[in-house]
């Protein structure tokens, strides 16, 4: 998919993987899909252990902020990144995949034309 554009910079492709990522999870959630809610809620308890984080969400949310969905948002954004590097990662072997293909049959290529050459 990557090659067949112009290929990102690594960080520019990842955070556009990223953001595509963290859309998608996000909108599984709010839709009820069991394992991304699973995911979430873990990461959620894991987050809540920490004494401070319940105090600064405790504090923000008297504060008027929405701050339970600001900490969901950096729990699916951490989500995303994690696999956005992983795609990034499988788009990176898939290019140097297609990258040694091309170059095999560009030397395949040039093999033959030298074995026409010199056969003529």
């Amino acid at each position: 998919m990557a090659d067949q554009l112009t290929r990102l910079a690594p960080e520019e492709r990842l955070d556009q993987l990223t953001r595509e990522a963290a859309q998608s999870i996000a909108a599984a959630v709010s839709h009820g899909t069991p394992n991304l809610t699973t995911e979430i809620d873990e990461a959620l308890g894991d987050y809540l252990q920490d004494n401070q984080a319940r105090a600064d969400l405790i504090r923000r949310t008297m504060a008027g902020e929405n701050a339970l969905r600001a900490v969901l948002d950096e729990l699916i954004n951490d989500i995303a990144t994690k696999q956005a590097e992983q795609e990034l990662q499988r788009e990176d072997r898939a290019y140097a995949m297609s990258l040694a293909e091309r170059r095999a049959e560009a030397a395949w290529e040039e093999f033959q034309l030298q074995q026409r050459l010199r056969a003529a």
